[in-house]
């Protein structure tokens, strides 16, 4: 079992200050070194890793192998979010066109779900395949909007020049 990293201070009272005694890597705070730091989690680079695999092979199936009529409009695995254990993960998928059109693909991709993931188990090298649900994903239907809005904003006439604001040159 591994113990906490502890530092010691080696100066003794004199001419230089002791270094702060640390006994956990907790008690770091802001001099901890990134690859010890509590806020990021160690599986978090490996998580995102498979959770990018799952995205690409569930893409790639989605094209080449399953044949579902709801799923011919333009569909995009736009994330996946794996849970702790890798178990299950959420896929959000993006889907061009109207709500029917979204609907209808999301119940699609929820009756493939099953071959889905009997193909990854094949193509992913993992102990357990994930379960997958799917989800809509509407952050590109809302960064649409927020754009839209902000072109609305935009000033009326742009050939106006600015104010003259005195004493400024």
């Amino acid at each position: 079992s591994r113990k906490a990293i502890s530092w010691k201070s080696t100066v003794r009272s004199g001419a230089g200050a002791s270094p702060p005694h640390f006994s956990r890597v907790s008690d770091l705070g802001d001099h901890a070194p990134e690859h010890l730091s509590p806020k990021v989690p160690a599986m978090s680079r490996r998580t995102d890793r498979i959770n990018e695999q799952l995205r690409e092979e569930i893409s790639t199936l989605l094209t080449r192998q399953i044949k579902d009529p709801r799923l011919n409009a333009v569909i995009s695995i736009t994330r996946v979010v794996s849970s702790g254990d890798l178990r299950s993960a959420r896929v959000y998928i993006s889907v061009m066109g109207n709500q029917e059109t979204r609907d209808a693909a999301l119940a699609g991709m929820q009756s493939a779900a099953s071959y889905l993931r009997r193909e990854l188990r094949n193509r992913i090298n993992m102990k357990h395949t994930p379960f997958l649900s799917y989800q809509l994903d509407d952050s590109l239907e809302e960064a649409d909007q927020v754009l839209r809005l902000m072109n609305k904003v935009k000033p009326e006439d742009e050939t106006t020049e600015a104010p003259n604001i005195p004493g400024g040159d």
